[in-house]
């Protein structure tokens, strides 16, 4: 299955909410992120 566009979009919600959100949100959600593709 082709994910790739899946994968960037996900990506640039990341560097998005890293902007808007405070670091431990975004710790909180790299960590889901790192756990579903592990």
């Amino acid at each position: 299955s082709d994910t790739t566009a899946t994968e960037l979009s996900v990506i640039e919600s990341v560097f998005k909410l890293r902007e808007a959100q405070p670091s431990s949100i975004v710790e909180e959600m790299r960590k889901s992120l790192i756990d579903s593709y592990a």
